[in-house]
């Protein structure tokens, strides 16, 4: 998986080595083609590993129009994972699961809800 990150707004810092991003975009691509973008009202990247971590407003999208909704994400680069503790809320098609922690792919193809799960199916047509 090859990703972009990019904001609004980017700090750098040396010590330690580090990226924060307000209105943080990443962009996720499997084989060189565009999978999966990432938004959030802030995001760091830490240099040495490029593990992330976005808080506020995260929304995840794929390009099968599958979107997870959630307050704080920890990306680690090297396992190709996304996690998070919190709420999540997951659309696909007319499905609506909900429930807290999540671990997933970046192209949101193997999703793990880690508790309180609950599940409906929705009118996504309005």
């Amino acid at each position: 998986v090859v990703w972009e990150f990019r904001g609004e707004l980017l700090r750098y810092y040396e010590n330690p080595e580090r990226v924060e991003a307000d209105g943080l975009i990443i962009d996720f691509y499997e084989n060189e083609k565009y999978s999966t973008t990432l938004t959030a009202d802030h995001g760091t990247m830490e240099r040495g590993s490029s593990d992330m971590h976005a808080t506020g407003n995260v929304v995840i999208e794929n390009v099968e129009g599958t979107r997870v909704e959630t307050e704080s994400i920890q990306y680690q680069d090297e396992q190709e994972r996304i996690f998070t503790d919190d709420f999540v809320t997951i659309l696909r098609g007319n499905k609506k699961i909900t429930g807290y922690g999540l671990e997933t792919d970046p192209e949101l193809n193997e999703t793990l809800i880690k508790r309180d799960v609950v599940a409906k199916t929705i009118d996504r047509s309005r």
